[in-house]
């Protein structure tokens, strides 16, 4: 789609994130932004998680809103406002039992020009088939590849949603933004393999 993949090398060769090595990564992100004053921002997360928290490898959750997309509102980083972000979320959003929840406190958040695509809604699972992976990452890998040339990224958040529940009924996205302006991508189609 041609972004610039953020320390690529280092993302794919560690699998596994530490809570501290995710807000480490995050704050270079956030500086890199800085330096670069992209056009649009992508960010995505996928692992194993609960409602509004992603599982760790050293079992220290971390609160998205908080550690990442948090830091990359307009009040903590001033260069990205204006600029579209779009956060992807893969993973469960299952509510915990009330004895094992954490206050983290209110988290205000100053976002503008922003999505948040989140695999599932609050209180279910995640879905991932054998065949196809992750429901949410294969649906949004076909709509992109066939779409992004001709339709807004609004439209294929529709898409997405509509695709989404025929793969898995049991499975619904849930889109939220604010203030994001139609955002085109204008990718060439892509060719079908024969």
């Amino acid at each position: 789609m041609g972004y610039e993949i953020f320390n690529k090398e280092t993302e794919l060769s560690n699998p596994r994130w530490t809570a501290e090595e995710i807000k480490q990564v995050n704050s270079k992100f956030k500086k890199r932004c800085i330096e670069k004053e992209p056009e649009s921002v992508i960010v995505y997360l996928g692992s194993h998680g609960s409602h509004e928290e992603l599982e760790t490898s050293d079992g220290k959750p971390i609160v998205y809103w908080q550690h990442v997309i948090n830091q990359l509102d307009h009040d903590n980083c001033l260069a990205l406002k204006g600029v579209p972000k779009l956060f992807f979320i893969q993973a469960c959003q299952l509510f915990e039992p009330d004895e094992k929840k954490v206050d983290n406190g209110k988290v205000e958040y100053f976002l503008d020009d922003y999505a948040i695509v989140q695999s599932t809604i609050p209180g279910h699972d995640a879905y991932r088939y054998p065949e196809i992976g992750a429901v949410m990452v294969h649906c949004l890998t076909e709509i992109l590849m066939t779409n992004s040339h001709s339709h807004s990224f609004q439209q294929m958040m529709d898409m997405l949603r509509e695709e989404v529940s025929k793969k898995c009924f049991r499975q619904t996205i849930r889109v939220e933004d604010k203030a994001l302006k139609p955002l085109y991508f204008n990718l060439r189609p892509a060719r079908q393999n024969k």
